[in-house]
């Protein structure tokens, strides 16, 4: 389906970063256009990856390694790792999420600056927040338990049923949160922050983020 896109006003920090109107052909199982009560126009752009059973086991394991992480601007109702976290199978998810923005008409060059493992179990939430300085974050649902609780954009009220091997991409300003879930056992996501850059400062802004996890020899030097 060949259709046009515009995009208008992305939050970044203090600064709007305006996308320009674009001709694109969706790869992407479903995109939605939403427009929440600010007026904010936006497109998330959603798909099922095939063949991910064995992935999604080695990624549960992975993240099982880290102890919890909390900080200012960690979630205090379930589990998360660091901030930055690698792994070959975190690798083939970024590859589906680079592909999936190509496809859908952005020619920019993105670095997945932040990525981390979400661990909610029975009762656990996310309060409503936003990715600051993020164009675009993506949601990959590794484990999700019947009655696992979607991913809401918290103004419009649209929300993306959790579904393992489903990867959302949207705009990181948008205000979304995880409503208490009432499935057994453990719901994982993984996330991840992207920002368009110049190409030359890729490796200069990427190797500040990410952490090793010496428990498996990981450790992300850049993108």
């Amino acid at each position: 389906i060949l259709m046009s896109l515009k995009l208008i006003s992305i939050w970044l920090g203090q600064k709007h970063l305006s996308l320009i109107q674009k001709e694109y052909l969706v790869m992407p199982d479903n995109q939605f256009k939403w427009t929440d009560i600010t007026g904010d126009v936006f497109r998330a752009y959603m798909s099922q990856i095939p063949d991910v059973e064995e992935i999604n086991k080695k990624l549960v394991d992975f993240i099982h390694t880290f102890d919890k992480y909390e900080d200012s601007n960690t979630n205090p109702h379930s589990f998360q790792t660091p901030w930055g976290i690698r792994s070959k199978e975190t690798d083939h998810i970024k590859k589906h999420v680079f592909s999936m923005l190509k496809h859908s008409g952005y020619s920019e060059q993105f670095i997945c600056y932040e990525l981390f493992g979400n661990v909610y179990k029975t009762g656990d939430s996310n309060v409503m927040h936003i990715h600051h300085g993020a164009d675009f974050t993506f949601n990959y649902y590794v484990k999700c338990p019947e009655n696992s609780s979607p991913t809401v954009f918290s103004t419009s009220k649209k929300n993306v049923p959790a579904k393992e091997g489903r990867l959302v991409i949207f705009p990181g300003h948008i205000k979304h949160h995880v409503p208490k879930s009432p499935h057994q056992g453990e719901r994982i996501t993984l996330t991840g922050n992207l920002k368009a850059i110049d190409p030359r400062a890729v490796q200069r802004d990427a190797k500040m983020f990410f952490v090793t996890n010496n428990l498996n020899g990981v450790s992300y030097n850049a993108r």
